[in-house]
C-alpha cells in the first residue's frame, strides 16, 4: 500500500512539474494565433463528426441532411482549414525555417508534412462520401463511410495538432526572441483581409471561451477594440458562415441528450 501512495505521490508531482514546464514555455511563446486555429479547427472537426452521425437521407426539413453536412463541410475544410494552411505554408513554417536551427525545425517540417498530407487525405474522402450521400440511392451505403471519415479527421486534428504544438511552443519559445514572434503575427495581420480576420478571431473566441487560462490569454493579447466587435462580427461573417454545422451539432447534443436521459430496457 505504501509503494503504491509513493508511486502515485511521485506521479503526481511529475505531472505538476510537466504541467509547470508547459505553463513557463507558453509565456515565452506570442504566436497563439497558430494554436487558437488548431483549437478551432479540432473543435469544429469534432462537431462535423457529431453532426455527421444524425445525418438523414430524404428532404426532412427537421433532420440533418448531405446538403446541410456538405455546407458544414464548406466552412471546415475549404474555409477554416484552407485559410489554416494558407498561413502555415506560407509564413509560418518559412519563420520556423528562417529562425530555428536545422536540427530544431527538421522534426517539425517532417511532422507538419505527414500531417497535412493525412488530413487532406481524410478530407478528399470525406467530400467524395458527402457527394455519395446527396444522391437518394446512394446515401444508405454510404452514412456510415461518412461518420466513419469524419470520426477520424476529427481524432487525426486532435493527435496531429498536440504532437506539433509540444515541438512548436518548446523551440519558440527556447529559441526566438518575443519581439521576433511579435513581429511574425503583424505578418500574418497582414497576410489576411479584413473578413478572414474578423471571421477567424471569433472562431478562435469559440473555441477557447470555456478555457479559463485560454481566455485570459485571449482577452489580454487581443486588443481592446476587437473585443467590442466579436459581436458584431459574429452576427455578420461568422454565423452565415457556420449555421449548418451549429444546426447539425446541436442536433447532435439533444439526440446525446435523450438517449442519456432515456429509461433503460433491462
Amino acid at each position: 500500500m505504501e509503494m503504491l501512495s509513493a508511486v502515485f505521490i511521485a506521479r503526481a508531482q511529475l505531472e505538476l512539474e510537466l504541467n509547470d514546464r508547459q505553463q513557463d514555455r507558453l509565456s515565452r511563446f506570442h504566436i497563439h494565433g497558430w494554436r487558437w486555429h488548431q483549437a478551432a479547427l479540432v473543435r469544429d472537426a469534432k462537431r462535423f463528426q457529431q453532426a455527421a452521425r444524425l445525418l438523414r437521407c430524404g428532404r426532412d426539413r427537421g433532420a440533418c441532411t448531405a446538403r446541410s453536412l456538405d455546407q458544414a463541410a464548406r466552412w471546415l475544410l475549404d474555409v477554416n482549414l484552407q485559410d489554416f494552411l494558407l498561413v502555415q505554408n506560407e509564413l509560418f513554417l518559412p519563420f520556423l525555417q528562417k529562425n530555428l536551427s536545422a536540427e530544431r525545425v527538421k522534426p517539425i517540417l517532417r511532422v507538419s508534412e505527414r500531417h497535412e498530407q493525412n488530413i487532406q487525405l481524410l478530407a478528399q474522402r470525406l467530400r467524395t462520401e458527402l457527394a455519395a450521400c446527396a444522391t437518394p440511392d446512394q446515401c444508405p451505403r454510404h452514412r456510415q463511410r461518412l461518420e466513419q471519415a469524419a470520426t477520424r479527421l476529427a481524432h487525426l486534428m486532435e493527435q496531429a495538432y498536440a504532437t506539433e504544438q509540444s515541438l512548436v511552443v518548446a523551440a519558440v519559445a527556447e529559441s526566438i526572441p518575443p519581439r521576433k514572434q511579435r513581429s511574425f503575427e503583424e505578418q500574418v495581420r497582414r497576410r489576411l483581409n479584413a473578413e478572414q480576420k474578423r471571421l477567424h478571431v471569433v472562431s478562435f473566441y469559440e473555441a477557447i471561451k470555456d478555457d479559463p487560462v485560454e481566455l485570459a490569454r485571449f482577452r489580454s493579447l487581443v486588443p481592446a477594440p476587437v473585443h467590442l466587435f466579436l459581436g458584431s462580427w459574429r452576427r455578420r461573417w461568422y454565423v452565415p458562415a457556420t449555421q449548418s454545422l451549429d444546426r447539425c451539432s446541436r442536433l447532435g447534443a439533444l439526440s446525446k441528450c435523450a438517449d442519456t436521459l432515456a429509461p433503460r430496457r433491462d
